[in-house]
């Protein structure tokens, strides 16, 4: 079996499933990296000690090419190591699982797998996961919730994806955070989502935007100086990152505005702009107090910004003058 994607985190528990059919003692983990194409093909190919069955999982296979300085010596002969060779040397009691971590379908060993996968039938699995879309999160959220044993009400799925947007690692380790904080019932509602699970950079900067959309200087300069104060170090990449943060949000609000004009329904920018569903009431509310050129204006004063930043000027001040500007 090969399995392949860029949802690693769907592709572990897969793993983790398949672990749990096997006695502890025999699953092995192989390294190609590490091991020559003869050591491989004779361990696949010797049957296990303790059992009838066993499972081996080899991890990098398809990375030969880009993990060259972790190559031992004795591994330098496995470049002719197929998964033909792997399915015609594997031992009957022997599952040999290949993950292919980030892989996608136009990689060597996934075209492969496909062709073997047509051509041997059920001999030979292939089982692809891909990564959701913003559009998809809240289904993939719910999916491997159950996976879990977690019941993720509506709300809280909904909100929880606008926390963790696409970043699967981070979503998948507070799934495992609300399984341990929701025992021993495991459903999780709204609140608790609101109360564990940290907000996203996206989230905390709306507050900000709002504040100069409604030219609310004084509420504005004081959730600024909130944001400066959770940096712990190095204030001056906190500080470009959060312009990058703020330019990035007045690019999609004249983008919202430029598509609104052009006759594109709610619907539509919101697909073509992937914006997060939890946020696009509040991204089409600040667009709407925006006009097309407070929000070039303010686009061309953050780049001024981040420069003089970058000169070694001062970041409180330039902010200061920043959001000044922006609300006058």
């Amino acid at each position: 079996m090969v399995l392949f994607g860029e949802d690693r985190y769907s592709m572990g528990l897969a793993l983790a499933k398949a672990r749990k059919r096997f006695d502890p003692v025999d699953v092995m983990r192989l390294d190609p990296q590490q091991k020559s194409r003869a050591e491989v093909l004779l361990t696949v190919g010797t049957p296990g000690l303790f059992s009838s069955e066993r499972l081996i999982i080899l991890d990098g296979l398809g990375d030969a090419g880009k993990a060259s300085g972790r190559r031992s010596a004795k591994a330098k002969d496995d470049q002719g190591l197929t998964l033909e060779d792997l399915r015609e040397s594997t031992a009957d009691s022997t599952t040999v699982v290949v993950a292919a971590a980030g892989a996608k379908r136009d990689a060597p060993l996934v075209k492969e797998a496909l062709q073997l996968a047509k051509d041997a039938g059920a001999g030979f699995r292939v089982r692809e996961f891909p990564a959701p879309g913003p559009a998809d999160m809240v289904g993939w959220l719910q999916s491997r919730s159950k996976e879990v044993g977690l019941i993720l009400e509506p709300p809280a799925a909904v909100l929880l994806a606008a926390r963790v947007g696409q970043q699967l690692g981070i979503a998948g380790a507070e799934l495992e955070k609300l399984r341990a904080a929701s025992a021993p019932e495991g459903r999780v509602t709204e609140p608790m989502v609101e109360k564990l699970v940290p907000e996203s950079a996206e989230e905390s900067i709306f507050p900000l935007i709002d504040a100069i959309a409604l030219r609310r200087r004084d509420t504005a300069l004081r959730l600024l100086h909130r944001q400066l104060k959770q940096v712990a170090s190095n204030e001056s990449e906190l500080s470009l990152r959060l312009l990058r943060l703020l330019a990035r949000q007045f690019r999609i609000l004249l983008q919202i505005r430029l598509l609104d004009s052009s006759g594109a329904d709610r619907d539509a920018i919101v697909s073509r702009l992937k914006l997060p569903p939890y946020y696009a009431k509040r991204y089409f509310s600040q667009a709407k107090n925006l006009s097309d050129a407070q929000l070039r204006r303010g686009i061309e004063t953050l780049a001024a910004v981040e420069q003089a930043i970058k000169n070694g000027e001062s970041r409180e001040a330039q902010l200061e003058t920043l959001v000044a500007d922006l609300t006058s």
